[in-house]
């Protein structure tokens, strides 16, 4: 009875050993591009680059002052129509700081109007590749990237207790791997003290 009870137990230890092993495996070969992808455009984001890096920029000072906010679309409207702009597919937003401020924007390219100082600006900014990943680190890259974003962070979660369920019950890497995690909290925690 007793060797059976140890069959059904060392059977059930290799079932989930596979399947952390197996989870593991293809999570990490799945988000792998997602994992290159934020260590690249976090260290270019730390650097000093931002979603504009290479960016085509145009700025345009129209003819008369648009002083309604109600008119800023059909100005932007008429302006880009008029010089052949590209009109982005997309709801009209306000611009941060600014009263008399209105965009048209994805995460590739943004038709702004900004009016002030009795004077009306359009501007287009037509981003690179490149700057629209780096704008997945504030949440603007778009609604799909933004899903899969999310997917990658839980995959991460997923990798990491896999990865310490699958050595921290190995006895040989139990005391280790604790000892490992401890200090990893230590060194975290420790450094946004002192950045306080």
């Amino acid at each position: 009875m007793d060797g059976m009870v140890a069959k059904k137990n060392r059977r059930y230890k290799n079932i989930k050993s596979k399947f952390f092993r197996a989870m593991h495996m293809y999570l990490s070969v799945f988000f792998l591009p997602w994992v290159l992808a934020y260590i690249a455009t976090g260290i270019m984001y730390i650097s000093g680059f931002n979603q504009d890096a290479g960016a085509t920029k145009q700025n345009f000072i129209l003819e008369r002052y648009v002083d309604k906010k109600e008119d800023l679309l059909q100005a932007l409207k008429d302006h880009a129509s008029a010089n052949s702009l590209r009109v982005p597919d997309s709801k009209p937003s306000g611009i941060k700081g600014e009263k008399l401020g209105l965009s048209l924007a994805t995460p590739g390219y943004a038709l702004n109007i900004v009016s002030k100082d009795n004077k009306t600006t359009v501007s287009t900014i037509d981003r690179t590749f490149l700057g629209v990943m780096l704008m997945m680190h504030k949440s603007k890259a778009g609604m799909l990237v933004n899903i899969f974003a999310i997917a990658f962070a839980v995959s991460m979660v997923l990798l990491y207790l896999s990865g310490f369920i699958y050595t921290a019950w190995c006895k040989h890497y139990r005391k280790s791997s604790i000892i490992t995690l401890i200090v990893g909290f230590v060194v975290f925690f420790g450094l946004f003290w002192l950045s306080l």
